[in-house]
Parts: structure tokens; C-alpha cells; sequence
């Protein structure tokens, strides 16, 4: 049987910032949800993912919301998994209408909770591709210098001992401290938002692995600002 052949993300239009998130994701050994709608590219990014994870144990999910809490509760995996952001997908996308009603919308989201959504250290919206990214024939990155940036990152973390997913909150503390403007930016953050423990210490975690991907001893505040986009369920919950 031939080896299966992954998309390069040069080949991927746009979705530049999802591109970005699994960089992260592989990176730090972070398990991510993609959420989005139908043909928004959730399933060719993800595959392209599969093709630099440099060895790393990938669990992929394609599920609604209430199936994944499983999945991430694993334990070694990484998981990259997908869902529609409603029951018919089209929630947002401004090419299609939702047909979903108000209490049909929030029945499924409920499916994935609070408890759920913090499992997951990066999730992140997929739009539906504008035709100007379609259009666009400029290049993006190859695969290959995604992938060489993932391991330098990894390196880094292999000094500390271990992946920045599997840092403890007494670890946090130790790798993670940020300067006074980082903490003004967590605090507006966390109180504007109401973010759990958890999702703190997720960002503060992801937050290093951005570091470590550009080669910097401390976190800076463009490092948490990063992080901080990752957490997009936490504004939608």
C-alpha cells in the first residue's frame, strides 16, 4: 500500500491564522478544536498538520460538539478535531443562511461545556475562504519550514523536560512569568471575559510555546495577545 500523501500548506489558500494555530498546536504538543463551516478548509488544514507531526500521536475528530470531551480526556494524543459552529453549519458564514433556530443553537453548543471546551489548549474559528484569498497568487509557507520552526520550538521544551502541554501549574509559574504589560493584558482578559483557571493557564502555556517558536526567553505581550486568540470558545460560551 502507497504512503498517503498530506497536503502541503503552501497548497492552502488563506486561513492563514488556522495555519498559524496548528503551527502552535504541534509545536507544543496542544490539542486543537476547528471550528467552522462546511468547505471552510477545517479537514485540508488539518491534514496538512498530520504531514509535519514529526512523530507526534495525532487522535483526529471529526464530531459534534457532545462527542469530543472523550476524545481530549484520552491522555497522550494530540487532538485535532473539527466541528460546524450550529446543527447545519452555517452559522456566521455570510454565503449561506443558518437554518438553525435560537434553542436548536444553543441545545448543541451546550453539548460542549465549559468543562469540555477548556480540554482543548487552542480552538480556533474557520471562515469561510473570501474569494481575494482564492484569488491570491501569492505563495504562503511550505510545510517544510513549518515544520522546521516546530522543531527548533521542540528542542527548547526538551531542555525543560517535557511538552508546554504537559506543564504543571508550578512549571507555569517557573516558564511562564510575563512582564507588567503581559499582566495588565491577562487581567483585562480574564475579567472582561470571565475565563476559568483552566483557560489561564492554557494561555499562559500556549504563550510559551509562541515564545519558544520565535526563539525568546521571556513571554512578551505579543506572545499572550497571540495566545489569547486561541481561546475562542471562551468569548462564545
Amino acid at each position: 500500500m502507497s504512503e498517503i500523501e498530506y497536503p502541503d500548506f503552501i497548497e492552502i489558500r488563506g486561513q492563514e491564522h488556522v495555519k498559524r494555530a496548528l503551527e502552535v498546536a504541534l509545536a507544543g504538543q496542544h490539542s486543537a478544536l476547528l471550528v467552522g463551516p462546511p468547505g471552510a478548509g477545517k479537514s485540508l488544514c488539518i491534514g496538512a498538520a498530520r504531514g509535519i507531526a514529526n512523530g507526534l500521536k495525532l487522535e483526529i475528530q471529526t464530531s459534534h460538539a457532545d462527542e469530543l470531551t472523550r476524545e481530549i480526556l484520552t491522555g497522550n494524543p494530540v487532538v485535532l478535531a473539527e466541528m460546524h459552529p450550529c446543527p447545519c453549519g452555517f452559522l456566521g458564514d455570510p454565503k449561506h443562511e443558518c437554518a438553525c433556530t435560537a434553542d436548536e443553537i444553543r441545545a448543541y453548543r451546550n453539548g460542549l461545556d465549559r468543562y469540555s471546551i477548556d480540554r482543548f489548549d487552542i480552538h480556533i474559528e474557520v471562515p469561510a475562504v473570501r474569494f481575494k484569498d482564492l484569488a491570491d497568487t501569492r505563495w504562503g509557507e511550505k510545510s517544510a519550514e513549518i515544520a522546521r520552526r516546530i522543531v527548533r520550538a521542540q528542542e527548547i521544551q526538551n531542555t525543560r523536560g517535557k511538552p508546554n502541554r504537559w506543564l504543571s501549574n508550578q512549571d507555569v509559574t517557573k516558564h511562564c512569568a510575563f512582564d507588567h504589560e503581559g499582566g495588565r493584558l491577562l487581567e483585562m482578559c480574564i475579567d472582561r471575559l470571565d475565563m476559568s483557571a483552566r483557560a489561564y493557564f492554557r494561555i499562559l502555556k500556549i504563550a510559551r510555546t509562541i515564545a519558544d517558536l520565535d526563539g525568546a526567553e521571556s513571554i512578551k505581550s505579543v506572545h499572550l495577545s497571540e495566545a489569547i486568540q486561541y481561546r475562542t470558545l471562551d468569548r462564545a460560551v
